[in-house]
C-alpha cells in the first residue's frame, strides 16, 4: 500500500471514508475506464468530483454512446471509391500507354 501512496490499508480507508458510496463509485468507474487501478487515481479523481461540486461545476460527465450512422451528406457511398479505385487501376494497367 505505500506504494500506491498510503502509509497503510487504514490510512487509505479513512481518506476516503468522507465521500459518499456513489461518488467513490463513479471515481472507481472514471479509473477503471481509463486503465487507472492505483489508490492516487482514485483518491485524485474523488477531490476533483468534491472540487467540483464545491465550486458548481460538473464532475466529470461520462461520453455518450452515439450510434453508427451508414450514410451521411459529407462522406461519399462506398461504391463511388470502389468506382474510382477500380478506374484508376484499369488506367495504370492499361498496355500501350
Amino acid at each position: 500500500m505505500a506504494s500506491a501512496g498510503c502509509g497503510s490499508s487504514k490510512a487509505c480507508w479513512a481518506s476516503i471514508a468522507k465521500y459518499k458510496d456513489s461518488a467513490l463509485e463513479a471515481a472507481c468507474d472514471a479509473a477503471w475506464r481509463s486503465g487507472g487501478f492505483r489508490y492516487r487515481i482514485v483518491k485524485n479523481l474523488l477531490q476533483q468530483g468534491a472540487e467540483a461540486k464545491r465550486d458548481g461545476r460538473p464532475a466529470g460527465a461520462r461520453q455518450e454512446l452515439m450510434p453508427f450512422i451508414d450514410e451521411h451528406p459529407v462522406i461519399r457511398p462506398l461504391e463511388e471509391y470502389e468506382r474510382f479505385v477500380k478506374n484508376a487501376i484499369l488506367e495504370t494497367s492499361l498496355p500501350g500507354e
